[in-house]
Order: structure tokens, then sequence, then C-alpha cells
């Protein structure tokens, strides 16, 4: 997996496989296309990476943090759950 990240080391884009040059492996845009652009990127439009970086890191927080889980307490008074 090859992921680009900011100075800050937020991931703003990412991918498992990308072949050296364009229209290999029926790729259209090939690494050192990619780099380029990526560059380019980076440095035109700082405020489009800062917006992908805050989105793939909000996704993967999401994905790691755990859901709070409800678990009824029998002992609480008024419970209508029954011990058995």
């Amino acid at each position: 997996m090859t992921v680009w990240l900011t100075p800050d080391r937020k991931p703003y884009y990412g991918g498992t496989y990308f072949p050296p040059r364009d229209g290999e492996r029926g790729v259209k845009t090939g690494f050192l296309t990619l780099v380029r652009k990526l560059k380019d990127a980076f440095t035109g439009q700082p405020d489009r990476v800062a917006e992908s970086a805050a989105e793939i890191t909000g996704v993967i927080e999401r994905s790691v943090t755990p859901a709070a889980t409800f678990v009824p307490n029998p002992m609480r008074a008024g419970c209508s759950t029954r011990l058995m």
C-alpha cells in the first residue's frame, strides 16, 4: 500500500498498486504521473489536500473507535430483567 501524507502525517491519498508508467497493466495513470499530479495538488491546491486529509483521517478514526454498547444492569432498582 502506498499512502501520501501531509507534513503533519495525515493521509491525503493512497492506493494498493500503481504501475510505473501510464497505460501499463490497463491502468490509465502510472506512478510517475501520479506523483507529479499529487505534487501539483499539494502545492497548488492546499485546501483540497487538507480537506481530503481530514475526510480520510475521520473515516480511519471512526473505523477504529469502538461503538458504545449499552448493557443493562439487572441489579438496578426498577429493572424488569429477571435473573435466573
